[in-house]
């Protein structure tokens, strides 16, 4: 799959099930500037550079 497809499919993804589990979950709905975020945080897999921290 190429790159550009790769991403508008991810987007896409992010934009019907993530961003409604997150409206579920907070108190208020995520403002624009927070979407965006979100959608770097989802495409850059950023999980994968942040290590697990220990609960406490």
């Amino acid at each position: 799959m190429k790159l550009k497809k790769r991403i508008s499919w991810l987007i896409r993804r992010v934009q019907r099930s993530l961003f409604p589990h997150l409206d579920e979950c907070l108190s208020s709905p995520l403002t624009d500037w927070e979407k965006r975020l979100v959608k770097i945080l989802e495409l850059t897999l950023v999980e994968k550079y942040v290590p697990k921290s220990v609960a406490t």
